[in-house]
């Protein structure tokens, strides 16, 4: 197996703590998961929030700041974080077929396959939007 199809445990820990930390925030996630871009074959972590919609994507991105100066050891830079509303395309393909707590942050992986009809190279779940 191609080995760098994997999301790495270090990026799974900073994931699920970095959701952690934005819930004791009370910050609304609708959606969380690492994706590979296969154009790079860089993970990219999706946060879809309805404040991206309400409040703008600065505004997000400000507020994800905090929450990972909460953590000691974060394990990821705001440059990984890409924040979409939660009606995005993508993150309605992956609530179609994935289905996660509201608030779960252990994660679920896939790989090479399709989920709402899309291709997805590499994905790891940790919260999916219930459709």
């Amino acid at each position: 197996m191609d080995t760098s199809v994997l999301v790495d445990d270090q990026r799974k820990v900073a994931g699920a703590n970095l959701l952690r930390s934005l819930d004791t925030m009370k910050f609304p996630t609708s959606a969380a998961f690492w994706y590979r871009r296969q154009d790079t074959d860089d993970w990219t972590l999706i946060i879809a929030s309805s404040l991206v919609r309400t409040e703008g994507p600065d505004f997000v991105y400000q507020q994800i700041q905090k929450a990972l100066g909460e953590l000691q050891e974060p394990g990821i830079a705001l440059m990984d974080i890409c924040v979409v509303k939660d009606s995005e395309p993508l993150v309605q393909a992956i609530g179609s077929d994935a289905r996660t707590s509201p608030t779960a942050s252990a994660g679920v992986g896939l790989y090479h396959t399709a989920v709402g009809g899309v291709y997805i190279d590499g994905v790891y779940i940790y919260r999916a939007p219930s459709n």
